[in-house]
């Protein structure tokens, strides 16, 4: 062993969150680098636990979380200190853009959906009932963000957050 006094090591992550991301085709491909290190213990059959309670998202914006954790409960004393805007008839929007997306070096980024979630985020800080920095748009590639943040500038510097999903892991913004 490399340290004899090392009697139990504890890690924590999470095997079906989203890999690492490798710009190395070579290393990604051949010597599989886009495999976390959780993904690879797991595939060892090392022992596991998966998350069983959330206190961060509402009822009605679990969707996403439940189709990877289909046995997730929430922590309904927390959730319910979460109120929902009253004049906001959705906490979670989706919609179906048809314009396909444009490549940019090895990012894409697509304007139709640029142009619709800066429109309701201006729309949301517009309603003067949320802080700004409540408000996160969270964009799947760096040039979706790039492009968001320059939409944003140009429709009046709307200041909210605007990040990648990557980036966006672990980090909690205040509702309200």
């Amino acid at each position: 062993p490399r340290m004899p006094s090392l009697r139990r090591c504890v890690m924590i992550g999470d095997h079906q969150q989203l890999r690492p991301t490798i710009n190395s085709h070579e290393l990604r491909v051949y010597k599989n680098l886009d495999v976390s290190c959780f993904e690879r213990l797991v595939r060892l059959g090392m022992p596991r636990s998966v998350l069983s309670t959330q206190n961060r998202m509402r009822e009605d914006c679990l969707v996403p979380l439940v189709q990877h954790y289909p046995s997730v409960i929430s922590n309904m004393p927390v959730i319910k200190s979460i109120g929902a805007v009253p004049w906001l008839a959705f906490s979670l929007f989706w919609w179906v853009c048809e314009e396909r997306g444009i490549r940019q070096n090895a990012s894409w980024y697509n304007e139709e959906q640029g142009e619709r979630a800066v429109q309701l985020a201006k729309f949301l800080v517009d309603q003067g009932s949320i802080s700004k920095t409540c408000i996160t748009v969270l964009v799947p590639y760096t040039s979706q963000l790039f492009y968001v943040r320059m939409l944003l500038r140009r429709h009046g510097n709307v200041e909210v957050n605007v990040s990648t999903i990557d980036q966006y892991q672990g980090i909690f913004y205040p509702y309200r």
